[in-house]
């Protein structure tokens, strides 16, 4: 390494003037209205932070078939033109300013979301405003490259596969490279007089010949990945997931699951949900909440991924997965009706998509980066959590008692919350807290700008009588939550729930045959009756474990063939972070296996 320097906040793109004296930078997603171009100076051996230029909203333009207004997000792979004295910036347009509760005037398809490219003038550090671009009836532009005069922008459309050719000094059409092939386009590489395109879910790099004027021609394509990690049907969701130009998933090309939760995670907007019997509703990332956390929404108002069925159809305008007739049977076309599982292949693997995201993108950057741990501050702001009972709903390994279908009123619902379901909203749905340092806004309707301000200021039930200091470590501690275990002492979590020290780990207050120990163990509350168990077959004589791996209880297995038998055979500790447990079982046709619990000395 050469030398490094400090950013204002993380960028996801990064491009180069062309006499590698300046280095440009965007931030991917923007809680913030108005993201930000940042520069860097290489002119020196130590790197300088030069100017920023902040990309107002646009809120004048008339909501229309073929415009709309919007923030900027989503800000990707920028490109800095040949004589470096303009930059192009992919880009979409968030509508937050429109919708039943905010303006009168419901979201639909083609004024939700709407792709971009911003037009920077480097020589004065100014945004052309009046030459950004609106792209019609398409999705999701990824990256953008100039031709080597800096006469024609590649533009690539991730969401609908397709490469537009842009004139760089009018901004008009001058072409578009399709490809039978070509779906995914995420990247663009100009090479002296090739432009590489990366398909980076059809694993493939594309070449073109772009050495004379008019449409480039296609020279080659390279596959990329000879052994794919993803499953089929992983990888066929991911690609439903991410597919705009698929009618049955929107109308018009304009929207897919990625124009709100690219690569699984959040856009950072609080939408105007209204017209779909909602609310104001803050987008949730997608990245360590698949399979087994309960159900979707801050409502849990769909209980299988295959619920998005219904929002295909009415907000996107899409044609739908299902076939009509499995939809309008029964319940079927209700969130929370009639199972929908089982009767779409393509529904099916994007539920497979969607359950497979179990962990987040990273690790929190408040840990220590060499052991995983928690800084003295988080350790004290992890008391304050416990002393405070946050563990009492924020419950298991996800932080979340989801699982359990209760909505928990904690006094933040006000009138832009609107409804559940078309109904009454008498509550919402426990977030997990696993990855808060990347997710802000907060609340339902993302009307806490920061999560001091969750403990310090209204809406909600959340306020604490705790001082600066301690609000800052109870902060630390919430920010440094990810992947990583969460201990929590029996002691502590049975004074959360019973609040009491006296030792009740043999009773059964819920009187659900789960002892208080045996329900720490699991990640249950003990309050509420449960009936997960403690495992399930998985076929071929494996066991599937329902152990919280953040417990800090001890596990063994013991196995006898017969109940009629004495003794149980110890067979060793269970380790609670192993899914399927490990021990060599006996082998006789009938075998009796027991867990059991106790608590480290």
């Amino acid at each position: 390494m050469l030398n490094q320097t400090s950013v204002a906040e993380p960028l996801n793109a990064l491009a180069l003037s062309p006499d590698a004296f300046t280095l440009f930078g965007v931030k991917l997603s923007h809680a913030s209205h108005s993201p930000q171009l940042h520069q860097y100076s290489l002119a020196s051996p130590s790197l300088t932070t030069g100017p920023s230029l902040a990309i107002p909203p646009d809120t004048t333009t008339a909501d229309t078939d073929t415009s709309a207004r919007g923030a900027f997000n989503y800000l990707r792979g920028l490109a800095v033109s040949p004589d470096g004295s303009t930059c192009w910036i992919p880009a979409k347009k968030d509508n937050i300013y429109r919708g039943s509760f905010r303006d009168g005037s419901a979201l639909d398809f083609e004024s939700m979301v709407r792709p971009a490219c911003l037009r920077i003038d480097l020589t004065t550090n100014t945004e052309m405003v009046s030459d950004r671009l609106d792209f019609n009836d398409d999705s999701m532009p990824a990256s953008a490259a100039f031709s080597p005069l800096g006469n024609i922008v590649y533009i690539a459309m991730e969401g609908t596969g397709r490469i537009l050719l842009r004139d760089a000094y009018t901004g008009g059409s001058v072409g578009v490279i399709t490809h039978p092939n070509l779906n995914f386009p995420r990247s663009l590489l100009v090479a002296g007089e090739r432009l590489y395109v990366h398909d980076f879910l059809g694993r493939a790099l594309f070449v073109y010949d772009i050495s004379v004027s008019g449409q480039p021609g296609f020279l080659k394509q390279i596959q990329l990945v000879n052994n794919e990690a993803l499953s089929p049907q992983i990888l066929a969701g991911k690609r439903i997931f991410n597919d705009a130009s698929d009618p049955r998933m929107g109308r018009d090309q304009y929207m897919s699951c990625a124009s709100c939760h690219l690569d699984g995670g959040e856009d950072h907007r609080e939408w105007d949900f209204t017209q779909l019997g909602e609310g104001l509703r803050n987008t949730t990332p997608l990245n360590g909440r698949g399979r087994d956390q309960g159900r979707f929404h801050w409502t849990g108002n769909f209980d299988e991924v295959q619920d998005f069925e219904s929002q295909i159809r009415t907000l996107f305008s899409g044609s739908g997965f299902m076939t009509q007739t499995d939809f309008d049977a029964g319940t079927t076309s209700l969130p929370l009706g009639d199972a929908k599982a089982g009767k779409s292949a393509q529904l099916d693997a994007l539920a497979a998509y969607l359950n497979s995201l179990t962990t987040l993108r990273s690790s929190s950057p408040l840990r220590d980066p060499t052991t995983g741990g928690l800084s003295a501050n988080a350790e004290l702001g992890q008391a304050i959590y416990n002393q405070e009972g946050c563990v009492v709903c924020h419950s298991g390994v996800h932080r979340t008692d989801s699982r359990y279908d209760q909505l928990h009123a904690m006094g933040t619902i006000q009138p832009a919350s609107g409804q559940r379901l078309g109904g009454p909203l008498s509550g919402i749905d426990t977030p997990s807290l696993s990855g808060l340092w990347e997710s802000a806004p907060y609340l339902h309707h993302g009307m806490a700008a920061t999560l001091t301000d969750i403990f310090t200021q209204p809406p909600g039930n959340h306020q604490l009588s705790r001082s600066p200091t301690e609000i800052a470590q109870l902060v630390e501690y919430l920010q440094s939550l990810d992947d990583s275990p969460a201990p929590l002492a029996y002691d502590d979590w049975q004074t959360s729930f019973l609040n009491t020290t006296n030792d009740l780990s043999a009773m059964d207050q819920d009187l659900d045959g789960f002892s208080h120990l045996e329900e720490y163990a699991l990640g249950l509350n003990p309050l509420h009756p449960d009936t997960v168990g403690a495992w399930r077959g998985e076929g071929a004589g494996r066991l599937k474990l329902n152990l919280d791996p953040s417990s800090q209880v001890l596990v063994e297995l013991e196995a006898k063939q017969d109940l009629n038998q004495a003794s149980w055979s110890n067979l060793g500790l269970i380790d609670p972070s192993l899914p399927i447990i490990p021990q060599n079982l006996p082998s006789p046709n009938r075998l009796q296996l027991r867990l059991r619990y106790s608590l480290p000395n």
